[in-house]
């Protein structure tokens, strides 16, 4: 018997692989810590498409060429355009398609997905509409000041029939959607696993990165800022409003890159211009994980208005400063400080952080998203959930249970 046939008799789940798709640069930072924890009991592919390959905001596409092999990974499409009003219609026209055929020909257990964003629920809609079984990670979240987020995961976890969500909070809100119980586990953020293994860049090589070896202090501010698709009107006088307050300030900031939503150009722009007249101001558009992580460790605290300053700053303890209004109903560790967008609110949040008061806060925080070695968790959640394809692709809506 050959080496893959007694892998397969082994794992019967073998043979047909487990699709991951990732479109952009942050969902892939919290895949992959899972891609290599399943990898031990499924084939994995993964099909990399949408603002991974935008030359413009940082090709994270390398990234995923890192990480995983090139027999495992699939790419489809070209640059995505979400800037032009057409843009997200003619990219979802080109690519469901393209994957779709790719999906019919990798006939796999199941597809995962993770997060809120547009190429995820792309992925879903594909595997969808073939029979394939989804799995969304990231679901029963709630951003509130954020028009797309809400209703792409919303639509997401609608045609998923696995869900992996990061804490009980969460697992509620999906509950009370009429989705039956046995199909939403807690797994907790897979950032956690990372960091606790260590496996993550040091000081150095973040400096190295942003060409500041001489330069960098630590105790910098970390600082990302996306698009508000409820007040696009405002984003240049918005981002402007927080470049003003972290200039004076006075310290050191390490910026970015925003999404690509419509807008973010407009965001970048204004970053370069400040970055390029403010030697305190370091601006990278795509860290990656691995720096990114480190960046978090490092620094004083973390500002702005992305998900990953509620979602990923519990592990370290840090501070995070949750600027505006799009993530104002998502939720948080007792860390997070939210803010309007006001230049001498702003100012006076960062002070905030750093007194006694508020460190004695973050010394008895406690991360509500932790559920230790999230990748091992999945792992076995798949392997059973897996092996009865047809109780998981049939859907009952339960209104009438109590959600528990």
């Amino acid at each position: 018997m050959s080496l893959a046939a007694q892998r397969n008799k082994m794992h019967p789940e073998r043979g047909r692989p487990l699709v991951f798709f990732t479109g952009n640069r942050s969902e892939f930072g919290l895949l992959e810590p899972v891609i290599r924890s399943v990898r031990s009991d499924f084939d994995i592919k993964v099909i990399a498409s949408g603002t991974h390959l935008n030359l413009d905001q940082g090709r994270s596409l390398d990234e995923v060429r890192t990480n995983i092999p090139p027999e495992e990974l699939i790419v489809i499409g070209g640059e995505a355009d979400y800037q032009s009003r057409l843009g997200p219609s003619k990219w979802i026209e080109s690519t469901v398609g393209a994957l779709s055929s790719e999906l019919a020909r990798l006939d796999p257990l199941a597809l995962v997905v993770l997060g809120d964003r547009l190429e995820a629920f792309v992925g879903a809609t594909a595997g969808f509409l073939l029979g394939i079984p989804i799995v969304h990670m990231g679901g029963g979240n709630i951003t509130g000041g954020e028009l797309w987020d809400d209703s792409l995961r919303f639509g997401i976890s609608s045609l998923a029939h696995l869900h992996l969500v990061t804490c009980k909070t969460n697992r509620m809100n999906l509950l009370k959607t009429g989705i039956e119980g046995w199909r939403v586990h807690v797994t907790g953020n897979p950032i956690v696993q990372r960091v606790k293994d260590g496996d993550y860049a040091s000081f150095d090589e973040l400096a190295a990165a942003l060409k500041a070896d001489s330069t960098l202090e630590k105790g910098f501010v970390l600082f990302t800022y996306h698009p508000d698709s409820n007040n696009r009107a405002q984003v240049d006088s918005n981002i402007n409003i927080c470049l003003d307050a972290l200039e004076a300030s006075g310290k050191q900031v390490i910026i970015t890159g925003p999404n690509g939503d419509p807008h973010s150009s407009v965001i970048q722009e204004a970053i370069e211009k400040r970055v390029a007249s403010n030697s305190r101001l370091f601006f990278k558009y795509q860290l990656g994980v691995m720096l990114y992580v480190s960046a978090m460790e490092n620094c004083s605290m973390v500002a702005g208005n992305s998900s990953s300053a509620l979602n990923e700053t519990p592990v370290f303890a840090k501070p995070a400063i949750d600027i505006g209004s799009r993530q104002e109903n998502r939720h948080s560790g007792t860390n997070v400080l939210r803010c309007p967008i006001d230049k001498e609110l702003i100012l006076n949040a960062m002070n905030n952080v750093e007194t006694l008061d508020f460190r004695r806060i973050l010394a008895e925080s406690t991360n509500p998203f932790d559920q230790g070695a999230s990748g091992d968790l999945i792992r076995e959640i798949l392997k059973k959930e897996l092996n009865d394809p047809v109780r998981l692709l049939k859907k009952n809506i339960v209104w009438d249970e109590e959600p528990s």
